[in-house]
């Protein structure tokens, strides 16, 4: 498999959901996929929940330094709280980075980079909001943050978007070898492929290393976001 050559189609891997776990430190899921990626080694990206970091378990934050460390993976903002389908005061529906002010969203996006800083050492460059919910507010806190370079799934703004144009997935939270194969395109010069591994059975995750050794067929390469950035 290559690794740098400008012609082959970039794989970057968007795992969300990552939060400690007080059994694993890592939730099993993850341990179990970081682990694969590892031993294949590729590269995948971590969207971590902000709020986790507000822990004081020292083991945690070693094992996040750690996978950092290695060189094989991103660890980026999925916000602060992963707040979904919250509701006003008079019924209306919000999530944490839509139909919300855009004051709001700033202060949940920062707030992650700050722990993120604060307890790991680590600079987060990319953004993803949690069930990809965002609005116009969202590009407004965004634009406030110089160090985040990428956002994924975003809309268009002064940061590097990545969009989806193929899933893992169907429906959210079920890899499908089958399915992916069968929308799979070689036409983009780059695929984002979204996975929860948190949430996978011991089936879910063969479904995934058959898809990962699919693409291990072609002429891909995989990369985090922000070095996909860096390579623009």
């Amino acid at each position: 498999m290559p690794d740098s050559k400008s012609d082959s189609q970039w794989i970057i891997l968007k795992a969300d959901d990552l939060i400690y776990d007080s059994v694993h430190t890592l939730p099993a899921g993850f341990n179990k996929f970081i682990e694969y990626i590892s031993r294949k080694q590729i590269k995948a990206s971590l969207g971590i929940i902000g709020r986790s970091l507000e822990t004081d378990v020292t083991a945690y934050f070693d094992a996040l330094q750690e996978i950092h460390s290695s060189g094989l993976f991103e660890i980026w903002n999925h916000g602060y709280q992963h707040l979904l389908r919250g509701r006003k005061v008079r019924g209306e529906m919000f999530d944490e980075f839509q139909n919300t002010s855009s004051e709001y969203q700033y202060d949940n996006m920062l707030k992650t980079q700050q722990l993120a800083k604060t307890k790991l050492g680590i600079t987060l460059r990319t953004f993803g909001a949690p069930g990809n919910a965002i609005d116009d507010n969202t590009v407004k806190a965004i634009e406030q943050i110089d160090e985040i370079k990428v956002w994924l799934f975003g809309k268009p703004s002064g940061k590097l978007v990545l969009y989806r144009y193929c899933d893992i997935e169907y429906p959210t939270l079920k890899p499908d070898y089958s399915k992916f194969v069968e929308h799979y395109t070689t036409q983009r010069d780059y695929l984002v492929l979204q996975v929860h591994p948190k949430e996978w059975s011991k089936e879910d995750f063969m479904e995934f290393e058959k898809i990962i050794d699919f693409l291990l067929t072609k002429d891909v390469a995989f990369i985090t976001p922000y070095d996909f950035y860096l390579r623009r």
